[in-house]
């Protein structure tokens, strides 16, 4: 298997939010359940992670969730990416397309001392395999990815689920 990729299966929040997760990157949404080592690290050459989806989907929103700022040391805080590009594919072998951001947070930066950012997407093309590209903040020479969610229309994947 491939670094950065990772297999992700679904989750129903308490909203009836469905969401797709792997481990601690999924529920619950704050980041104050989040240790230190709750987390996947990477150089700042690896700026990128893939995610398998159990289902296809059609994302509708974008989350990343940080851990508290406040629980770590001060000169780990620009370790925490700070803009995000995703692309998609239907199949492993298709090219990847872009999943575009709302024009309302095409611009959204998740700052030093931020715990999280969402991103709204405009509506797009169904996906199995997601890659979330991500920009670091200057001196890091480590990132840490601690959660995302990627939100679709529930009923589309209750469709997939009953076939």
């Amino acid at each position: 298997q491939k670094k950065n990729v990772i297999d992700w299966y679904k989750y129903e929040d308490e909203h009836k939010h469905k969401y797709l997760g792997n481990n601690n990157l999924i529920s619950p949404d704050t980041s104050t359940t989040l240790n230190p080592h709750d987390c996947l690290q990477f150089s700042v050459e690896d700026n990128w992670i893939e995610f398998h989806l159990s289902h296809r989907i059609r994302p509708t929103d974008f989350k990343y969730i940080h851990i508290n700022k406040a629980m770590i040391d001060e000169n780990d805080r620009n370790k925490s990416p700070k803009k995000f590009r995703l692309m998609g594919r239907l199949n492993n072998n298709d090219k990847w397309t872009p999943i575009e951001i709302s024009q309302k947070d095409k611009d959204k930066v998740m700052g030093i001392e931020d715990n999280s950012i969402e991103l709204e997407l405009t509506p797009s093309n169904e996906v199995e395999f997601v890659r979330v590209e991500y920009d670091i903040n200057e001196n890091a020479e480590t990132t840490r990815l601690y959660r995302f969610r990627i939100g679709s229309d529930p009923e589309k994947i209750k469709q997939y689920d009953e076939n």
